[in-house]
């Protein structure tokens, strides 16, 4: 109650949402500060300012956090959230399983998309055959997190395609996320290579936006090519099943974003 009267009052300033940082990374950092404030009892109010106006307010409903448009500067803040959500797991006062547990609810409560979100993807559902769902969502994580974690190669997901692909026959559609634009053309290629699955595997993706809107982060993220991402998100949450990588922000996401929903990773990572 005292947070929505006075959100810049509030115990816990959330901060990761106005971080340089991307937009995977934001939304997942959002999440660890509702459940800092949930586990310490502390009131949270989110730091957002009015112009421009946060892919997040813009696509998603509110969910009743309260917003401050007048926050001090504090670069550090969001990476000490996640400083802190790993102490309290390296220390035993919240487990994995417990932590599973709140963060697929809030995911669910923090993320459920407006009436624009949801017009952006009924219209993308519609002109890439995706309404019913019967798809294999693949994410290709963005090329510069090989400075944190090994990369995957192509054939990695061409091998777990045609797994997923051999054991569900009503399957015959791949949606590909990726911000390389080579990704669908490389993967449609090397799995065509592998044999005859009995059936024609149509690969999807949206139009591509230039190049400059890809390399987009944080505050540069314009209307379009949020709104761009967050729809690739919202059919990866959609899919039958999801095939990417927990080295992924992005990744990380859309698992928890599809609650318990069939997700294979290409890798492991804490």
């Amino acid at each position: 109650a005292g947070a929505a009267a006075a959100p810049c009052s509030a115990q816990l300033l959330g901060r990761s949402l106005e971080s340089p940082n991307g937009l995977g990374s934001s939304m997942n950092n959002f999440v660890n500060e509702a459940l800092l404030a949930l586990h310490h009892k502390r009131s949270l109010a989110l730091c957002l300012p009015s112009d421009p106006q946060h892919p997040w307010e813009r696509y998603y409903e509110s969910a009743g956090v309260p917003i401050c448009r007048k926050c001090s500067d504090d670069s550090g803040a969001a990476q000490r959230t996640m400083f802190e959500v790993v102490a309290l797991l390296n220390s035993g006062q919240l487990s994995r399983a417990s932590l599973l547990e709140v963060k697929l609810p809030a995911y669910e409560r923090l993320f459920r998309p407006n009436a624009a979100l949801l017009s952006a993807i009924a219209a993308a559902e519609q002109s890439l055959g995706l309404q019913t769902g019967k798809y294999i969502g693949v994410h290709v994580r963005r090329g510069d997190k090989a400075s944190e974690a090994a990369p995957v190669s192509s054939m990695g997901y061409v091998w777990k395609l045609r797994e997923l692909l051999q054991g569900s026959p009503n399957l015959d559609t791949v949606f590909v996320a990726s911000d390389d634009d080579r990704s669908l053309v490389r993967l449609k290629g090397k799995l065509g290579k592998l044999g005859d699955l009995g059936r024609a595997i149509k690969f999807v993706e949206q139009p591509r936006l230039p190049d400059y809107a890809y390399k987009a982060r944080g505050a540069h993220y314009n209307s379009k090519s949020s709104r761009f991402l967050l729809v690739d998100l919202e059919l990866l949450v959609r899919a039958h099943t999801f095939v990417g990588t927990a080295s992924s922000n992005l990744g990380r996401f859309v698992f928890f974003r599809r609650n318990g929903r069939t997700c294979h990773s290409l890798d492991d990572h804490e």
